[in-house]
């Protein structure tokens, strides 16, 4: 077995071997310099650099420290309980529910029903302190577990009902017993360390179904006996979900006034002459029901389209989202906002998703004219996050019934969507949005069309977001002043719109945008067109292997069309974030900032956010790009290999002194963002600083206080020591070298890969000691 000193020596000769190796020196040598590196830059630009003259340390005066108070782990709030469940006929799907076990139980499925898995719970200290809130220990709670088996069992016997949890294809298997926790449970985790905040085990999320079910009393009784226990958190039916809409080819962008100039529009076209701001390097998936993927004006290649048959009204309805996001700039029909993005398909329409003891779960009105359940869009949008990476859009395009069970006023404009709600209505909704905007992922989310004031009482707190944020964008919809060709004109009358009727509102809804008179792809509903023409003329309505490749719309509108453009907003800030920054990434709190800071209220005053500005967004992020501007909060990337600085929060939920300062691919996690605070002076007068990692508020400081070369940079208490204490000098300015004070030896990287130590090391080591700072806060 190889000594301590030997790994010890090993390692640094294999630190030093990788910083040789992007020396200025090699740098210079075109057979040995790795281009790469430079992340498209020229390497003979870094090679005339000059590198900084360290005199000593002379007299150090700290006039400030920093906050050194260990923050709090958010908890995570509930729904309170439903006293009694009823169950809606109108909105349920008979024979379908979820239960959602308490957070702290690790209830798992096994071959003989549910149990908890000890080893799981024992592993992780957290465990038991959230079981606790229950009123349960875990004797108690198996003794639960185990009434519930009982119940389900005999459900299972009556009505056929089984058990399959919900996200089990998204993550694979949940625990093995007598194992410790598994990949999810392990990214949960670790999201919450860089987040601060508790996030649901989604393993606790299990579907009930049957087949062949129809009797709703039988079925609010069983939910109501579930419901009383305390390892139950929530038990609710499933409901409908649907698409948030309102009910040689010619160029009619011109008609898409959705992009003029604000007020008026969100002011996207000068976004599509700047680097990325056609969204380029951007994914973005769109969560629907279907799409016509042919159509001539979508890109090709667009994959992810179901076996399900075309459907009028859900597959056009993706296919006019699609449409303002994606549409080709070729010249005819109308021009996507996006069209260079990355476009993934991510269909609600999974019929045999759920399946047990080998019967298909094919459940009764599941697919009515393009619609799904709730349970199989939470799903969906599971499905959706999982390839993306840190900055990439997800657009969840349904809506369901929410609460409001009453009739719909006389006068409602929209009553066949009257009560629909925002899919985070439901906490599965909700938890796996959560979990992909703490990966970083940006998620736009329809407010929904059901008229509804999400404020009230009988949402129970679910949009107040004092108590609870998944951290999605939410879109209201404003109703544009449009000339209708029977007026003698065909044009929006510019101006400040205000709420659409059938939006819903709150003070948790971010933005806004049209909802309706978007001319887009699909439907062949066109009567709006100039000069108008049919429904299905030769121009508009020619079928082709089943599809309608030449469809297009004036009229699609709800808070479909609204969320739709701000997702296309989204994708082209996030393109010109990253082209101007080689790769860093709006942040979903980055992006809700970047899109309201910029924007227009509505006429009215109505809580449906501002309509955004893109012009005055791309301003706001372009001076983010880079470069030092004092303090604040900063992501630090390294130019040798685009990875920022990271402190490793893989144990003691990364809050112990001594966790170490590496590289990692961005995810904008809370420890990955440091405060770079003013802490005095050196004797030269020049200006100290400490760096301070969100997630711990810790320091950054050298390992020991040591002055040997590649000693390790670790986060550590604040003590007011010099070796906690930093300079950070241009070389050149936006690059910057991060230089330890007390000794003059600089920061460097010590590899390519996500892991690797940052460690001090005397100047001249070229791209490994250089990075660029991004204000972020």
């Amino acid at each position: 077995m190889m000594s301590v000193v030997m790994k010890a020596a090993a390692r640094a000769a294999a630190v030093a071997l990788c910083l040789t190796a992007l020396s200025p020196a090699t740098a210079m040598s075109e057979d040995t310099f790795d281009p790469g590196l430079l992340i498209g830059k020229d390497a003979s630009t870094y090679a005339k650099f000059q590198m900084p003259v360290f005199d000593k340390l002379g007299e150090v005066k700290i006039t400030t420290p920093p906050d050194d108070t260990p923050p709090v782990m958010r908890v995570r709030w509930t729904a309170p309980k439903s006293d009694y469940i009823q169950i809606n006929p109108k909105s349920a799907i008979p024979g379908v529910f979820v239960i959602k076990f308490a957070e702290g139980s690790h209830v798992r499925l096994g071959d003989m029903g549910l149990y908890i898995n000890r080893s799981g719970f024992e592993s992780t200290a957290s465990e038991a302190e959230r079981l606790k809130r229950t009123g349960l220990d875990v004797a108690a709670a198996e003794a639960q577990v185990e009434t519930i088996n009982a119940i389900l069992a005999d459900a299972g016997k009556t009505w056929g009902f089984e058990l399959t949890p919900l996200f089990k294809s998204v993550f694979g298997d949940s625990d093995v017993p007598g194992q410790g926790p598994n990949a999810q449970f392990v990214e949960k985790s670790a999201l919450e360390q860089r987040t601060m905040e508790e996030l649901a085990d989604l393993d606790l999320y299990f579907i009930v179904s049957a087949k062949t079910f129809h009797d709703i009393k039988a079925e609010a009784a069983l939910l109501n006996k579930l419901n009383g226990f305390e390892v139950i958190e929530q038990v609710y039916p499933g409901v409908y979900a649907e698409g948030a809409q309102a009910m040689p080819t010619a160029n009619v962008s011109n008609q898409q006034w959705y992009l003029d100039a604000a007020p008026t529009g969100v002011n996207a076209r000068p976004l599509w002459s700047m680097p990325g701001g056609q969204g380029q390097g951007v994914t973005a998936v769109d969560v629907e029901f279907d799409w016509v993927t042919d159509h001539e004006d979508l890109p090709p290649g667009l994959s992810g389209r179901p076996a399900c048959a075309y459907d009028y009204g859900g597959s056009e309805h993706g296919t006019a989202v699609l449409g303002v996001m994606a549409a080709v700039h070729n010249g005819l029909g109308v021009d996507g906002m996006a069209p260079q993005a990355n476009y993934r398909l991510e269909s609600t329409c999974r019929p045999f998703d759920y399946i047990g003891a080998g019967i298909a779960a094919l459940f009764t009105g599941e697919r009515v004219s393009g619609r799904a359940h709730n349970m199989v869009v939470a799903k969906a949008i599971a499905l959706a996050g999982s390839p993306l990476r840190a900055g990439d859009v997800v657009l969840i395009e349904q809506h369901t019934y929410g609460p409001d069970e009453s009739a719909p006023p006389v006068d409602n404009c929209n009553a066949s969507q009257f009560s629909f709600v925002a899919m985070e209505y439901y906490p599965d909704s909700f938890d796996i949005i959560r979990r992909l905007t703490a990966r970083g992922i940006v998620v736009v989310e329809a407010a929904g069309n059901g008229t509804q004031n999400m404020d009230t009482a009988v949402f129970r707190g679910r949009f107040n977001p004092a108590l609870r944020h998944s951290g999605a964008i939410l879109v209201g919809a404003s109703a544009p002043n449009i000339n209708t060709p029977a007026s003698g004109a065909f044009n929006a009358i510019p101006g400040n719109y205000g709420a659409a009727c059938f939006t819903n509102t709150s003070a948790r809804v971010d933005v806004h945008a049209w909802g309706g008179g978007v001319a887009t792809t699909g439907y062949g509903t066109d009567l709006m067109f100039n000069p108008p023409r049919t429904a299905r003329d030769p121009f508009n309505g020619r079928s082709i292997g089943g599809t309608i490749p030449r469809y297009y719309s004036a009229s699609f509108g709800g808070t479909s069309s609204a969320a739709a453009i701000i997702a296309g907003a989204a994708v082209q800030l996030q393109g010109l974030k990253r082209a101007q920054t080689g790769g860093l990434s709006l942040s979903p709190v980055g992006m809700r900032e970047a899109l309201r800071a910029s924007g227009t209220a509505p006429a009215g005053g109505a809580a449906i956010g501002v309509q955004p500005n893109l012009t005055a967004g791309a301003a706001l992020i372009s001076g983010r790009v880079g470069g030092f501007e004092g303090p604040g909060v900063y992501v630090i990337r390294s130019l040798a290999n685009g990875k920022v600085l990271d402190v490793d929060v893989s144990w003691f939920r990364g809050q112990d002194d001594g966790q170490r300062l590496v590289q990692w691919s961005q995810h904008d996690g809370l420890n990955q963002r440091f405060r770079i605070s003013a802490a005095g002076t050196d004797g030269a007068g020049r200006p100290l600083f400490t760096l301070q990692p969100l997630h711990s508020r810790k320091v950054l400081d050298v390992e020991g206080a040591s002055g040997a070369d590649l000693a390790r940079i670790i986060q550590f208490r604040f003590t007011g020591g010099a070796n906690q204490l930093f300079r950070i000098e241009a070389s050149p300015d936006p690059r910057f070298n991060v230089i330890a004070t007390f000794n003059g030896m600089l920061l460097s990287t010590t590899g390519r890969d996500d892991g690797f130590d940052i460690v001090q090391h005397p100047a001249g080591a070229g791209l490994s000691q250089m990075f660029v700072l991004t204000r972020v806060e």
